[in-house]
């Protein structure tokens, strides 16, 4: 069984060797509409034939939209196949607090102050993301043990 991430890499070899398209380690791959689908039918058929693997239920019920966000994720990512550049996230933290039902109505009711304009609305529902990002840091900060006798003896009194 091979990666994800290998399975990608290698699909997307054969497609070029297929379509012959010169194809080297570090190159910015791009595909079109038709190219991706092509890409995304080797890959579902891998997983078929046992060669990848897929975990998520959800996911094998529907392997083509998985593999084409798989897809757009490696091309993204390796460095073999986006021009051997380093992958740099857009918006880090944006999915901070995702599982969380307060910080995602928050996250709405921003998207609805913003449209308004309201400079103060827009700071106290900011204010309001940045106090619950806060409070779900801190309860997660609670599961962590600490194993006292690895601390350096000068900073033994910060472990609780």
């Amino acid at each position: 069984m091979i990666s994800q991430k290998e399975g990608v890499y290698n699909a997307v070899v054969a497609f070029c060797e297929e379509s012959g398209i010169e194809f080297e380690d570090g190159m910015k791959m791009e595909f079109g509409k038709d190219a991706r689908a092509s890409i995304v039918e080797m890959l579902v058929a891998a997983t078929s034939a046992g060669e990848l693997e897929v975990k998520s239920e959800a996911a094998q019920a529907n392997l083509s939209s998985y593999w084409n966000g798989t897809l757009s994720n490696w091309l993204r990512k390796d460095k073999r196949l986006n021009g051997n550049t380093k992958h740099v996230i857009k918006n880090p933290g944006s999915r901070a607090g995702a599982g969380d039902d307060e910080l995602k109505e928050l996250k709405k009711l921003l998207i609805q102050v913003t449209a308004t304009g309201n400079e103060e609305h827009i700071t106290a529902v900011n204010d309001a993301i940045e106090t619950r990002k806060t409070i779900l840091a801190a309860s997660k900060a609670k599961d962590v043990e600490v194993d006292f006798e690895k601390i350096p003896e000068a900073l033994r009194h910060l472990v609780s």
